[in-house]
């Protein structure tokens, strides 16, 4: 495998992970703020600091998702940016994968 595969591969990982980071807080800030409204007002006297603090956390990490995978705004990675038509990887026609992963009114 020549020097640039490579490092588009380990590129397109790194991105992976980030995503895969951005799913999971998601994910665990909306788990978390269900159980911040779910606490008495009694036993945590900054109950709602900690209520906003995630539910700014929950919204920052969608608006990144949403980006991600939308063709919106130029200086971010998109989802298209991931799936670059590259044969020696496999990877044909990103245009059809992306209608796939988000639907067509985004491309």
């Amino acid at each position: 495998m020549d020097a640039d595969i490579s490092s588009l591969i380990a590129q397109k990982n790194n991105i992976f992970d980030h995503i895969f980071y951005e799913m999971e807080m998601y994910h665990h800030t909306y788990i978390k703020l269900i159980e911040m409204i779910a606490i008495n007002e009694g036993d945590m006297s900054d109950k709602q600091f900690w209520i906003n603090v995630l539910l700014e956390s929950h919204a920052v990490h969608l608006r990144n998702l949403i980006e991600f995978f939308s063709n919106k705004g130029e200086d971010t990675i998109k989802a298209k940016t991931v799936l670059v038509n590259i044969p020696q990887l496999g990877i044909h026609n990103p245009d059809e994968k992306m209608k796939f992963l988000v639907g067509q009114s985004v491309i």
